[in-house]
């Protein structure tokens, strides 16, 4: 058993690039990780690859803007729905392209 097997990760940004990298690596090691981005293309297409390489450890994937209140109250209700394995960490990855406005 390694360290990162039976812990929930949050990724943002995990369609490409470093979040997608890390998704990668984190199911390799056994995490349940679940990447969060605005592309619903990217996202899938980030998950399938992980699946096929780590299908012991699938990878699930929300659309969520990171900047809109509502959708990362929607986000975490989705999070919360996985209690049998709690959040234990988050990587945000994402970039932003204007600053968000969440107060």
């Amino acid at each position: 058993m390694t360290f990162f097997e039976h812990k929930r990760i949050l990724i943002t940004g995990g369609g490409r690039g470093i979040g997608a990298a890390t998704a990668k690596k984190l199911a390799a090691l056994g995490a349940e990780v679940t990447i969060v981005a605005r592309t619903t293309t990217e996202l899938s297409k980030t998950a399938n690859e992980i699946n096929r390489t780590s299908p012991l450890h699938p990878v699930t994937y929300v659309i969520a803007d990171i900047c809109e209140m509502n959708e990362i109250k929607e986000l975490y209700t989705f999070i919360d729905k996985a209690k049998d394995t709690p959040l234990r960490s988050e990587e945000h990855t994402s970039e932003l392209q204007s600053p968000c406005n969440l107060v």
